[in-house]
């Protein structure tokens, strides 16, 4: 298992494209999918790394991704990158 994942998360209306970096900075692939709580946190769990760390673009027209089912929360700040440690 790797230790650090280094993420970029771009989230549409339609759409979500996940890239991931690995601690070396080697490009380990991206993965597209619909917009989707879900589809998100399983996108999310399916890296397997000790730690985390995304970075995420969100439209300032959203009120940010919220997973009323989980603790899950990443708030938009006006289409700003953001990292966060998951």
């Amino acid at each position: 298992m790797k230790k650090i994942a280094y993420l970029g998360l771009d989230v549409h209306a339609r759409n979500c494209v996940l890239g991931n970096m690995d601690d070396s900075g080697t490009f380990c692939g991206n993965r597209e999918f619909t917009t989707s709580e879900n589809n998100i946190i399983n996108a999310l769990n399916s890296i397997k790394t000790k730690v985390k760390y995304l970075a995420s673009v969100i439209c300032y027209l959203s009120s940010g991704l919220w997973f009323p089912h989980s603790e899950f929360r990443i708030p938009s700040l006006l289409s700003a990158y953001f990292v966060v440690a998951l």
